[in-house]
């Protein structure tokens, strides 16, 4: 499972979710970004396989930035931590249908923890369902209902 995460290098909250990320996560399969440039940069290379994306958005200057992005995000499972819990931010945040949306201001490092070794055990498939499944194999989807 690859995972990107957008933290910003200058937070203790970031330094701390790196730390977890790293720790669940295979080294080679981690791809952290600190700035802007390098996080479109590995969002662009088409050979990136990206399943989950972790992004801490400190500010409202940072959550902008990654709603421009939200299009790269379409078939990744999100786990996005907004900088306040106002009703206009925390409907942006819906718009990338997270599988996690917390706030800067909460201990989210173990519910973090909690979303991530559901996605890793396959069980949260991505918003157009094409990563993942949470039946095991052998098993048929149901029948779509007419």
């Amino acid at each position: 499972m690859n995972v990107v995460c957008y933290l910003d290098a200058q937070h203790d909250s970031s330094q701390k979710l790196a730390a977890l990320v790293q720790s669940f996560v295979p080294q080679a399969q981690v791809m952290i970004c600190h700035t802007k440039e390098e996080l479109t940069r590995r969002l662009l290379q088409p050979t990136q396989d990206v399943r989950a994306a972790v992004l801490l958005a400190h500010d409202h200057q940072q959550l902008n930035f990654l709603l421009s992005l939200r299009e790269l995000f379409s078939d990744c499972r999100i786990i996005l931590v907004l900088p306040d819990r106002t009703p206009s931010t925390v409907a942006q945040g819906h718009g990338f249908r997270p599988r996690l949306l917390t706030y800067v201001d909460t201990d989210f490092i173990p519910m973090v923890r909690a979303v991530l070794e559901r996605i890793q055990d396959g069980c949260c498939p991505p918003v157009n369902g094409t990563h993942g499944t949470s039946r095991p194999s052998g098993n048929p989807a149901p029948p779509p209902v007419s």
